[in-house]
């Protein structure tokens, strides 16, 4: 239950707006249609600036077209040591790429820090033939601790890349619960990093095959729909990607989805920090928890019905607990019940 919020079940308004709008349409294909045309403005109008969307079916292969648009195989992209991009990617952003470095970096356990990358830049062979020269620094948000860069982390971020001639990418899996956490607008969230492009995750917050690749740079669209058909992932009835992106962001559903998986992940840390046998391990800003808890009372909770993973923290041994928009009090109801009958 605590799984994955990609556990959670599709909304039910995206259903229904695919059976009202789609199901008996007949419309263009490749993302020639109405719908997908649509897109465009309805992001537009959410970061308050000319955008252009690429909806796809999968967060790997969002974060990878960006790359491949954004970095040439002789270069590099810069990221966190414990990104997804880094850790749950397999070669998806080599083979995207044509053959890229990953360069990871990162002291912290899930953000780079201004003075790291800085430090990094400035070691860096920027001119050598034998070394793949950064093209592109990727930034997590929520972080895959479910913490947040603020707007100042960004803003800094941002002008370092900028000095050294990177483009910027936001992994943006989690940026609902992100930016309900921050309490701002997509633009002020997003525009101080001067991101070229970014993943808005839909399918872990309501859609069930639908994510949106958001590019700032409209010049980038055609080298992502190339690469698009190239890796299989121009759809043919890109339609029926596009119309679960506008019921997810129709009277912001979206953000809705994010705020009670937010709301339902601290009641879900009240609990395991009110527990004697149970401690948090670090303090997530948005819908996933990292808690110690003894292996007996582990394997209590999968007995009881409640997979989680183990994972992490900074190479503490934890496990991971991720609410949803879907998760009730009910489900919660049956946790507590769980830990008190341990």
């Amino acid at each position: 239950m605590f799984l994955s919020d990609n556990t959670a079940p599709a909304c039910p308004e995206v259903l229904n707006y695919l059976q009202q709008y789609v199901q008996n349409s007949v419309d263009h294909p490749y993302g020639g249609d109405q719908l997908t045309s649509k897109l465009n403005d309805i992001v537009s109008n959410i970061f308050e600036r000319e955008v252009m969307v690429f909806p796809v079916l999968s967060g790997t292969a969002s974060n990878c077209l960006a790359l491949a648009a954004m970095c040439p195989s002789t270069g590099a992209v810069i990221t966190h040591r414990n990104s997804h991009l880094s850790v749950d990617e397999n070669t998806a952003p080599h083979f995207f790429t044509g053959g890229a470095a990953l360069h990871q970096i990162g002291g912290g356990a899930d953000t780079i820090s201004p003075e790291e990358l800085s430090r990094f830049c400035a070691k860096r062979p920027w001119r050598d033939v034998h070394s793949a020269v950064p093209r592109v620094l990727t930034i997590t948000q929520a972080t895959e601790l479910g913490r947040i860069y603020s707007t100042e982390h960004l803003q800094e971020l941002g002008a370092i890349a900028r000095h050294y001639d990177m483009r910027v990418f936001i992994d943006g899996a989690r940026f609902a619960n992100a930016l309900i956490q921050q309490n701002v607008s997509p633009s002020a969230a997003v525009m101080p990093s001067g991101a070229s492009a970014m993943t808005l995750g839909a399918i872990k917050n309501g859609t069930f095959g639908a994510e949106a690749l958001v590019l700032f740079e409209p010049e980038l669209f055609p080298v992502v729909r190339q690469k698009a058909k190239q890796t299989g992932h121009l759809a043919s009835k890109m339609r029926y990607l596009s119309a679960q992106l506008h019921a997810y962001f129709k009277d912001g559903l979206w953000l809705n989805n994010a705020r009670a998986a937010n709301s339902a992940a601290k009641q879900l840390s009240g609990l395991l920090n009110a527990n004697p046998h149970c401690e948090l391990a670090i303090e997530s800003d948005t819908n996933q928890i990292f808690v110690r808890m003894p292996d007996a009372l582990h394997q209590h909770l999968q007995d009881a019905g409640f997979d989680i993973y183990p994972w992490h923290v900074e190479d503490q041994a934890c496990f991971r607990l991720v609410t949803n928009w879907a998760t009730s009090n009910d489900h919660i109801d049956a946790f507590a019940n769980a830990l008190r009958s341990y």
